[in-house]
């Protein structure tokens, strides 16, 4: 699995931040999926006992206050790269996060370094370090190394233990992929990626069918928009704008944000006949260890 472009970390923490007090009033599919990643874990969970439960991502803790539900009984780790989100997911949890611990940190970073830790301490059975389930929802898309990351993710899992996760995949705003691409042939600019691209189920099934038992669903969500910049708005106010390491201001000039505009309404007006429609196409994976 390869990227031709790095996710800047530091810009989507500062966006995170900027925006987490309004994350959940625009992360509409972010809440579908978060409910359906919930409802595999609770199927996987019936019938076994968890006592350590690793959240990547917390975010404004969509996913965090349904595990505390789903496990009482747990400790649940809830790790984020924005202070300000898990300030969001503390509000929401109110009381219950007595049993929950926060961590902030770059997932991909600290999961490396855990990893690195167990090694070295020759502790891959150890309690402090592994988790009966690791849950990650609208996440593992930042990742620069996805290969690494979920390796070392997965050395974290105990044995008949889960990790599930939730991912945007890689036809996600492909309306607007082609319309920018349109945008640039007609006004004679040089072809450039604008925003960021997204693994495909094959991507992902490399990385963990060899490990153990693997399952893949997918599912696209469409939404309306008014218009084109009513959309780019809203990406803005989940964070995720912009988030690719890239002179991207100098290729979005008025001339070719206006084009892309253009052909964005004229091919992909939504099925009302009002508005536009934006592709959300998402990937759910689910990992057992195999004891």
């Amino acid at each position: 699995m390869g990227r031709t472009l790095l996710v800047d970390k530091e810009r989507v923490r500062r966006n995170f931040d900027r925006h987490a007090g309004q994350y959940d009033q625009y992360a509409i599919v972010q809440r579908w999926m978060a409910e359906r990643l919930l409802g595999y874990v609770a199927e996987w969970a019936k019938g076994r006992q968890v006592r350590r439960v690793l959240e990547i991502g917390c975010g404004t803790g969509m996913v965090t206050a349904g595990l505390v539900q789903l496990f009482p009984q747990a400790h649940i780790t809830a790790l984020d790269l924005s202070d300000r989100m898990i300030e969001e997911t503390r509000k929401r949890l109110g009381g219950e996060a007595s049993d929950v611990s926060f961590i902030v940190a770059d997932a991909e970073m600290w999961s490396w370094a855990c990893a690195q830790m167990m090694q070295d301490h020759n502790a891959h059975h150890s309690q402090e370090f592994t988790y009966d389930v690791i849950v990650s929802s609208a996440v593992f898309q930042w990742f620069n190394d996805p290969q690494c990351t979920c390796q070392s993710l997965l050395q974290l899992v105990r044995s008949n233990g889960l990790c599930a996760f939730a991912t945007f995949a890689g036809d996600t705003f492909h309306e607007l992929h082609q319309s920018f691409a349109a945008a640039e042939l007609k006004l004679g600019l040089p072809m450039r990626p604008h925003g960021q691209s997204y693994p495909y189920e094959a991507d992902w099934r490399e990385i963990f069918e060899h490990q153990g038992s693997f399952q893949w669903q997918q599912q696209q969500y469409m939404l309306t928009y008014p218009d084109v910049l009513a959309f780019m708005h809203s990406v803005k106010r989940v964070g995720a704008s912009n988030a690719v390491m890239q002179a991207d201001q100098a290729g979005s000039s008025r001339a070719l944000l206006q084009a892309m505009s253009a052909h964005y309404e004229q091919h992909f007006a939504a099925n009302s006949g009002e508005g536009i429609q934006v592709t959300y196409d998402v990937g759910y994976g689910i990992y057992c260890r195999e004891g």
